[in-house]
């Protein structure tokens, strides 16, 4: 992840801007969360499962990269989703020493599944 060097001092609002956000976030989070437990989800494992069917072929730093979450989390995530038969890992045909990964018929099913309330907790949050 980048890192950001803090200024001497913010200017006058920034960090009621800050807060502002990281709040926005954590309610679109917690609703997320909410809506993809009844698709049998979690909010890392739809992120992650989301992100490879916008972007099939994608290797686990890919999704770490892209995501800007912890390897362990992804790992997890990722191991979940392929033991439950909704993502699929093969070597890539260009280089065999790289793992990527596939949404599979029952992940796209799945993704499908969780659109409408993933849609409605962002239109609720205006996304």
């Amino acid at each position: 992840m980048p890192q950001v060097q803090p200024e001497a001092a913010a200017p006058p609002g920034v960090s009621r801007a800050v807060l502002a956000n990281l709040r926005a976030a954590a309610a679109v989070q917690a609703g997320l969360a909410d809506v993809l437990r009844d698709a049998g989800l979690t909010v890392d494992r739809w992120r992650c499962l989301a992100h490879v069917a916008q972007v099939p072929g994608s290797s686990m730093s890919d999704v770490v990269d892209a995501l800007l979450i912890a390897p362990a989390t992804a790992s997890r995530a990722v191991d979940a989703l392929v033991d439950d038969g909704s993502l699929a890992r093969a070597l890539d045909p260009q280089d065999r020493r790289r793992v990527v990964l596939h949404v599979t018929r029952d992940g796209a099913q799945l993704l499908r599944r969780a659109d409408a309330g993933v849609a409605a907790v962002a239109r609720l949050h205006r996304i």
